[in-house]
């Protein structure tokens, strides 16, 4: 199943996603099958459940067509460690379809999430793969990656965005 992917300014981007709790863990391989899927229609390397508009923290990654090293879904993450190092890129999302900006992120991280089935679960990511990480926890704590920029690029986007989340709404409404 395909989930209608949430463009900004919606409210519900702004939401802080809530844990996932022990009894909610059985519904979660369909809902990350469901992300994966709606990722990669999206063409994207990361999606979090918010962007979904489903209250959960949730969040699914592939970067491997991009040279990343990472194809994984991560339910509860959290950071646990960063490096000192820090690394910009340019940044795009499937909720500001076609627009891309230069956001400041940790090269490097230790990350820790829950499994299917409970377990506590470590991983340490690096480069892109800790960048889309980085972006997808952001969305889960109600933060977008505009949030990121000073206020006169995001302004000049702003522009952009609504003009082409605009165009795309009316496109959905016709099928």
């Amino acid at each position: 199943m395909i989930y209608k992917i949430k463009y900004w300014p919606d409210t519900f981007l702004k939401k802080v996603a809530k844990e996932v709790d022990a009894s909610e863990l059985d519904q979660c391989a369909e809902i990350i099958s469901n992300m994966f899927e709606t990722m990669a229609m999206g063409r994207g390397m990361g999606l979090a459940a918010t962007q979904c508009g489903i209250d959960m923290r949730i969040i699914v990654i592939d970067t491997v067509p991009i040279g990343g090293k990472l194809k994984q879904a991560f339910i509860n993450p959290v950071i646990k460690a960063k490096t000192e190092k820090v690394i910009v890129s340019e940044e795009g999302c499937l909720s500001f379809p076609g627009v891309f900006a230069p956001v400041q992120r940790f090269e490097g991280l230790v990350v820790e999430s829950t499994t299917l089935t409970g377990e506590t679960k470590e991983a340490i990511l690096n480069g892109v793969d800790a960048i889309c990480f980085q972006h997808e926890l952001d969305h889960l704590n109600g933060v977008v990656f505009f949030d990121h920029l000073g206020n006169a690029k995001r302004q000049m986007l702003e522009t952009q965005v609504r003009k082409r989340t605009k165009k795309l709404e009316r496109l959905r409404k016709r099928k």
